[in-house]
């Protein structure tokens, strides 16, 4: 039996979409695990078999007053009738994330140093994180990121093995 309902074309039911993007003062990771899940939830929503005009309003109504603020402050050379999910997330991505600083990226990748009493999959997690922006090369960032766990944990035991 078919149905109109939007919410059968999808593959969790009961799914619902992501809580609304708040940029605050850390925009650029706010941003980056809002389009994550956004992502996500497009693939399960199976966003791809609706009309462009429906995701789109489900985007904006997803940004939370700020966010909407920032989108209205957007300049696009295509018309609103045109305009796409795409053109809208790589205005915010150009806005949250912006044109990285490598050389600062590598700086604050390098500084860091498991701290006191933190658990080495914290540690971990964070150098897996900020090595992502240092733009190493594929073939060199598993050496790299080595290299930087035996520097910078504070076990005296682990630097020797």
């Amino acid at each position: 039996m078919a149905t109109n309902d939007a919410s059968a074309t999808t593959l969790i039911p009961g799914l619902r979409p992501p809580d609304k993007l708040s940029l605050g003062s850390n925009s650029k990771e706010n941003w980056r695990l809002f389009y994550q899940r956004w992502t996500m939830y497009t693939e399960l929503a199976k966003m791809d078999q609706q009309p462009e005009d429906v995701e789109l309003a489900l985007f904006l109504h997803v940004l939370d007053d700020d966010a909407l603020r920032t989108f209205n402050s957007f300049q696009f050379s295509s018309p609103p009738e045109n305009r796409t999910v795409q053109e809208i997330i790589d205005q915010f991505d150009h806005f949250a994330v912006g044109d990285t600083n490598e050389t600062y990226e590598r700086y604050l990748f390098n500084k860091r140093k498991q701290e006191e009493g933190e658990a080495f999959d914290t540690f971990l997690a964070d150098l897996r994180r900020k090595i992502k922006s240092c733009n190493f090369c594929e073939q060199c960032r598993d050496s790299i990121l080595r290299a930087k766990i035996i520097l910078g944990i504070q076990s005296a035991e682990t630097h020797q093995s």
